[in-house]
C-alpha cells in the first residue's frame, strides 16, 4: 500500500482510496498482464480492490498489459468481467464495461475480433486505446489504421521524448480520433525515477521538475479532455503521485489544485508556492532551480529570495529575488 500497511489488506486499500480522493483521483485502473494459456495476473487484487471500494464511490477497473492471441484475451476478460464487471464501483460508460490498454499496438484485426468477442459473451466493452508509441513518433495514418476499434484515446507517457510535444501529441489524437467519434483522455506523466531501491533497474526517463507535469496540463486546459488519467506504476519506487519516497506530499497539493482548475471549481483562500530541484546532479550540470506559484482568492502578491549554502550551511551564491505573477488566462506562474 501507499500508506504504512495496518496488517488488514481492505483498509489499506480504503486508505489508498482516501488519499486519492483528496487529490481529486476518483479511481485506478489495475494493471492486468495477461499471457498465452496462462491466467491473468493481478486480478485478485482488482476484485480486493473492488471489495474495498464498496459503500464509495471510487471506481477500479481493469488495464490490459501485454497482447496474447485474441480468443486468450476474450477469454481471461470474459472471466474477470463475470467476477467484477457487474460491481457497483466498476466503470461502466451507458452498458459498456470500461476496460483501458497499456499494450495497444496489435492490429485492428485483432482488436475487432476480440470487441466482438467480449459482445458476443455479453460484455461489450468500452475500450481505452493507449495509442502513445514510445520513443517513435505518432502520425495520422497510424491513429487512422485504428478508427473505430477504441471509444478513447490515451497515452501511457514518455511524449515529450519522441520529437513532439506533448500537446502536439494529444492535439492529433483528439483530432483525429474524432473522425470516428473517438473521446480524449490526457495523460499526467511525471516522469520516469527506475527502480534503484530494490536493485531491478538503474535507468530512468528523469523527472524534470514541476515542467513536465505542467506541460501536460497545458495540453489539457487548451483541449479539454473528457478524462484524465495519471501515469504512475510500482509505486514503491517508481513514479508515485502519492506521498511516498519521492513525492512529500507536494504533488498531492499540486495536482488537486490544477484539477480543479479543469473541472471549473472555485479558487482556493489563500495562494501557495512550491519549490522543486533535482535530488542530486552530475558534476558541471546547471542547478535548476524551479518555483510554482498557484494562485488563491487573495491574490497575495509573492516575493522570492534565497541563497546557496555549501555544506556546513555557509552561503555562497545569493539567489535573484523573483516576483512571481499569473496574468490573461493563466492557471500558475512557472
Amino acid at each position: 500500500p501507499v500508506v504504512k500497511s495496518s496488517g488488514n489488506q481492505l483498509a489499506d486499500y480504503r486508505k489508498e482510496f482516501e488519499i486519492a480522493k483528496k487529490q481529486g483521483i476518483h479511481g485506478f485502473f489495475v494493471d492486468i498482464i495477461t499471457y498465452d494459456g496462462h491466467g491473468a495476473h493481478y486480478a485478485a487484487q482488482m476484485k480486493t480492490m473492488l471489495k474495498a471500494a464498496e459503500g464509495t464511490d471510487f471506481l477500479i477497473g481493469p488495464c490490459l498489459d501485454r497482447s496474447p492471441k485474441p480468443e486468450w484475451q476474450i477469454k481471461e476478460l470474459t472471466r474477470i468481467l463475470k467476477e467484477c464487471g457487474n460491481h457497483p464501483n466498476y466503470p461502466k460508460v451507458g452498458n459498456k464495461y470500461v476496460v483501458a490498454t497499456y499494450s495497444w499496438y496489435r492490429s485492428p484485426e485483432s482488436w475487432q475480433e476480440i470487441r466482438e468477442g467480449m459482445a458476443k459473451n455479453g460484455y461489450p466493452i468500452y475500450l481505452i486505446a493507449n495509442l502513445g508509441r514510445g520513443y517513435k513518433k505518432l502520425t495520422a495514418d497510424i491513429i487512422a489504421k485504428y478508427a473505430g476499434t477504441y471509444e478513447m484515446a490515451y497515452a501511457f507517457g514518455y511524449l515529450s521524448l519522441c520529437g513532439n510535444t506533448p500537446l502536439d501529441v494529444l492535439k492529433l489524437m483528439k483530432q483525429e480520433g474524432s473522425k470516428s467519434n473517438a473521446r480524449l483522455m490526457c495523460p499526467v506523466w511525471p516522469g520516469y525515477v527506475g527502480a534503484w531501491m530494490n536493485g531491478r533497474n538503474d535507468y530512468y526517463q528523469p523527472h524534470i521538475g514541476f515542467d513536465q507535469v505542467l506541460d501536460y496540463f497545458d495540453a489539457i486546459f487548451t483541449l479539454s479532455p473528457d478524462w484524465i488519467h495519471f501515469t504512475t506504476w510500482n509505486d514503491h519506487d517508481e513514479t508515485p503521485l502519492m506521498p511516498m519516497s519521492f513525492g512529500f506530499g507536494g504533488n498531492t497539493l499540486i495536482n488537486r489544485y490544477l484539477l480543479d482548475r479543469w473541472r471549473n471549481l472555485p479558487l482556493p483562500s489563500n495562494s501557495q508556492m512550491f519549490f522543486a530541484y533535482h535530488r542530486e546532479e552530475i558534476i558541471g550540470t546547471v542547478l535548476r532551480i524551479e518555483g510554482l506559484l498557484l494562485p488563491g482568492k487573495n491574490k497575495a502578491k509573492v516575493t522570492v529570495s534565497g541563497y546557496l549554502a555549501n555544506p556546513v550551511g555557509k552561503p555562497v551564491y545569493k539567489l535573484p529575488v523573483m516576483k512571481p505573477q499569473v496574468s490573461g488566462d493563466s492557471k500558475y506562474s512557472r
